[in-house]
């Protein structure tokens, strides 16, 4: 009987003979520069090349037993996929949204260092800061930024939601049940060490 890990990898081996004949077939491959990035095919082979490459990066950190950090790029697989579909539905409406996405997030974090260098002494860099935390405003009433679940829900994919949410809480964050995942995994890592040695 086969182990997961042979499993997993010959999946991996599917997906990847997959991937090749998508790209192959696919008329977009150089055509970034003429149509911007702005096209809805070019940000679907974007986020297809993006999913290939976490799913590689998983396959890679299961070989190492590495498996808390394994879920946390399974988890980008998903939220891919959620992005892919909501794409195929609703194309140009979507990477307006997800221009606000990146307009709220910068605007979040500038706003963010400003509060924590507010007290530093040297600040002549501010009013530039400042400028550009006011542009990132213009235009537009609040940004938002682009919510996985309602991704899914969008992308008629809500029951895959479930996965996500619980790679999300054993793995990407720093729960009691992500910590919880370590002690067996540092053990396990100590005994293939000691294995290497003898």
């Amino acid at each position: 009987m086969e182990s997961t890990i042979e499993e997993v990898e010959k999946f991996a081996a599917k997906v990847d003979r997959a991937a090749e004949r998508v790209f192959a077939s696919a008329s977009i491959g150089n055509t970034e520069t003429q149509l911007g990035g702005d096209d809805p095919k070019i940000i679907a082979q974007l986020l297809l090349i993006r999913t290939l490459s976490n799913f590689r990066g998983t396959v890679i950190l299961l070989r190492t037993d590495r498996i808390v950090e394994a879920r946390t790029i399974a988890r980008c697989c998903f939220e891919n996929w959620f992005t892919l579909a909501a794409l195929s539905k609703d194309g140009q409406r979507l990477i307006s949204e997800m221009h606000e996405d990146r307009k709220a997030s910068q605007k979040a974090r500038a706003e963010c260092l400003m509060q924590q260098t507010r007290e530093m002494a040297e600040r002549g860099w501010e009013p530039k800061l400042r400028a550009s935390i006011a542009s990132l405003g213009k235009g537009q009433t609040k940004g938002k930024l682009l919510d996985p679940k309602q991704l899914a829900a969008r992308g008629q994919l809500s029951q895959s939601y479930v996965y996500y949410a619980d790679l999300t809480a054993d793995a990407a964050h720093a729960t009691l049940d992500a910590l919880s995942r370590y002690p067996g995994s540092c053990a396990r890592g100590q005994r293939n060490n000691m294995d290497r040695r003898a």
